[in-house]
């Protein structure tokens, strides 16, 4: 029998290795295809433990600071420069197979021979004001020359003039309502002015397209990024955003490359017009605070309600006049789409019993200017991941599963790398994927973890978390699970369910069903509510904004190393995934209670019924108790039966993938798990009767409020269909 080019010397097929162990695990010989002991399955916990003592913290600052060493922008030379670097250091490591993986993407890039910008105009025509497109360097920061200047990746180009502007405060969809409902102000055919903070940018832009704006202006407000308005001192003195700071970003909703929509862009693949991919249809421009407040000041009209009031030191007018008769503000946007190889660098520790079953690793590597917060910090610790896994290796450790690591390109402009790779890959993984654990930043700020999953990585994260040395012990927590639980939290539960698009595990739990797994250090949620980060895609965004004011000593780095290692070994080496069915059962009926607590009326009002939403749910619990009853009775040196087992629990949430997508995002395909339409750094739990529900409030016309019922009614019908799928996973 030959040897398969996927595993390594000395290794034989898939069937060969599970007889050769079944007949080992009966005796305590060595087997004699990987020359394992019986005894060798009892050291897992020895493994953990020597695993946590090899990783090392000052290994993760050198990683960050050759990572931040220059900006590289997704589709760039110096993005290829560090994919290649990555590439070398993981094959030198010991990673059984490193390769970069290339697409061709439609990437927006700003005009090299044409700026955009922001400008008021006077009554003749001469610019008395223009925004600055680039930060302002401060002492002890370097500035390099390839820094791109602000824009927002994906806004349409275009001038658009105006002796009006509306300032729409977040530019919420509620903040548009309010303003046309009970203000009386429309922004139809103008201009508006909003502040970054809350929810996705490319939301806000998606909200002022709803209500017929023409174009956007979007700052940083010192209320959310300068701390105490702007009185604090800011970078390079703390964390805070100077004055100049300029926020750049995508705005794109749609996740992918936009010229192959759900299948991959590799060479020679059909790509569809421009006027049929979804962009953003009207001109959108970043600018500073310090800008922001030159234009605030040629505003007048109303006073903005006082919660819309920001920190400028200024009165927050709502418009829509300028100041001065025959003024205008002129907002240009010249952007370039443009076709560009984005470069996966994925490397494979191939597995010894196990090859065809994956644990996937992954965070994405470009950034807008230098990231070290957002990504590199997490890159930084994912190469002392992979580092210590070498390591282990070599003294004599082997996954019992495939572990897959994944540094996805160009994902800052719409996790292109990420969700390409699935595309390609889609039927591969559906099979044998087991779980996606994705570090997007490892530090924001040092208060608490932050941890969002799919319900079936519960267990295997807390199990883990009570394993991994509190980072900073003087708090007087023994572990970082002591931590997690003890401080304030972002959420109710240990672990939030509202994964939502904030990141690259997106696509493997939207697209796929892929168990999934995210998780970072936040500020504390009740200081600072609506602070993300405040140097977030800015210039000022450096290696010393990490060592100075965030992680000194990289011991948070090393927590997150130290967990993501950890949940990777217990997912590859046990012998029954540590996984429950208990937390899955208990999270549906959770996720019913709420949905009942916060629409049931609504459901009694339109003559729908939930009853069999709750049968199927209350069919999955029984299913549940009697497969862990099987699950706790599995003879473990039965390999067989062990793999039945597991291959049913990663099956499960596999079931919530409906085929046909949400009904007006078809794109998303998980009809249990989801993203606010609203909003998609938010999740949502049965994100398509939520929005169906959102549709049928707003929606005036009866007919089509009717319509929307009958949507309701069949979408249920689905959910109901994919919970009783996932109970039948659980049957012989």
């Amino acid at each position: 029998m030959n040897t398969s080019k996927d595993t390594p010397a000395g290794h034989f097929p898939e069937m060969k290795i599970y007889c050769c162990l079944i007949l080992f695990l009966a005796s305590t010989a060595d087997c004699q295809t990987c020359g394992r002991s019986f005894e060798f399955y009892q050291k897992q916990a020895d493994w953990e433990h020597i695993l946590i003592k090899e990783m090392n913290a000052s290994k993760i600052e050198s990683n960050l600071q050759y990572l931040t060493s220059q900006p590289h922008v997704g589709g760039t030379k110096a993005d290829y420069e560090q994919a290649a670097y990555l590439k070398e250091v993981w094959s030198s490591q010991g990673v059984d197979k490193v390769e970069i993986k290339e697409y061709q993407v439609l990437l927006s890039y700003p005009s090299e021979s044409k700026a955009s910008g922001v400008q008021i105009i006077d009554e003749t025509g001469r610019i008395k004001f223009t925004a600055s497109l680039f930060e302002t360097p401060v002492d002890g920061s370097f500035y390099d020359k390839s820094v791109l200047p602000a824009y927002l990746a994906y806004s349409a180009s275009g001038i658009i003039e105006e002796d009006h502007l509306i300032y729409v405060n977040y530019g919420s969809y509620d903040d548009f309502r309010y303003l046309e409902e009970h203000l009386e102000i429309s922004v139809k055919g103008r201009l508006v002015l909003a502040r970054y903070g809350k929810f996705f940018r490319g939301d806000k832009v998606l909200n002022a397209q709803r209500f017929g704006a023409v174009g956007m202006i979007l700052y940083s407000d010192p209320q959310d990024y300068a701390g105490e308005n702007g009185q604090t001192s800011p970078y390079p003195n703390s964390w805070w955003l100077p004055g100049e700071g300029l926020q750049r970003g995508t705005i794109m909703w749609h996740d992918g490359d936009p010229s192959t929509p759900m299948y991959p862009a590799i060479k020679g693949a059909c790509r569809i017009s421009q006027e049929n991919m979804d962009l953003p249809k009207i001109p959108v421009h970043p600018i500073s605070y310090n800008d922001a407040r030159k234009i605030f000041a040629q505003m007048v009209g109303p006073p903005a309600p006082t919660a819309w009031q920001g920190g400028l030191n200024i009165t927050y007018n709502l418009g829509t006049k300028l100041r001065n008769s025959g003024w205008r503000i002129r907002l240009e946007v010249n952007n370039e789409l443009k076709e560009a190889k984005t470069y996966n660098v994925i490397g494979k520790m191939v597995g010894a019993v196990e090859p065809d079953r994956y644990i996937l690793l992954g965070n994405h590597r470009d950034a807008w200017v230098y990231g070290s917060v957002d990504p590199s910090s997490a890159t930084a610790t994912m190469m002392e991941v992979v580092r210590s896994l070498c390591e282990l290796k070599k003294k004599g450790w082997q996954p019992r599963r495939t572990i897959i690591f994944g540094s996805w390109g160009s994902s800052e402009f719409g996790y292109m790398g990420t969700n390409e790779w699935i595309e390609e890959n889609y039927h591969s993984l559906q099979n044998k994927a087991v779980a996606m654990l994705n570090v997007d930043i490892s530090v924001v700020y040092p208060y608490n973890l932050f941890v969002a999953a799919t319900p079936l990585m519960k267990n295997v994260l807390i199990e883990a978390a009570k394993q991994v040395p509190a980072p900073n012990k003087s708090l007087g927590f023994e572990n970082l699970y002591s931590h997690w639980n003890l401080m304030r939290r972002f959420t109710t539960s240990l672990i939030g369910y509202g994964l939502s698009i904030v990141s690259d595990h997106s696509g493997f739990y939207q697209k796929l069903g892929i168990p999934a797994a995210y998780f970072l250090w936040m500020p504390d949620p009740k200081e600072w509510p609506h602070v993300d980060y405040p140097l977030y895609h800015s210039t000022y965004e450096t290696f010393e904004a990490m060592k100075k004011f965030l992680d000194p000593e990289f011991s948070f780095h090393l927590a997150v190393a130290h967990l993501w290692a950890l949940v990777t070994i217990k997912l590859s080496d046990s012998l029954v995934l540590p996984m429950k069915i208990a937390d899955e059962a208990d999270f549906l009926e959770e996720m019913y209670l709420e949905l009942t607590e916060e629409h049931g009326n609504f459901f009694q009002d339109n003559k729908m019924s939930t009853v069999y939403l709750k049968e199927a749910i209350k069919e999955f619990q029984q299913r549940a108790k009697h497969f862990q009853s099987k699950i706790n009775d599995v003879d473990q040196q039965q390999e067989l039966k062990l793999r039945q087992i597991n291959d049913k629990i990663i099956q499960i949430e596999k079931a919530y993938i409906y085929s046909e997508g949400l009904p007006h995002r078809k794109h998303m395909k998980n009809v249990i798990l989801g993203t606010s339409v609203l909003d998609q750094y938010s999740g949502w739990l049965l994100p398509g009767i939520r929005e169906l529900i959102f549709e049928h409030k707003r929606e005036k016309d009866q007919k089509k409020q009717a319509e929307i019922i009958e949507e309701i009614c069949t979408h249920l019908t689905v959910i109901v269909a994919a919970i009783n799928g996932a109970a039948l996973q659980l049957i012989d």
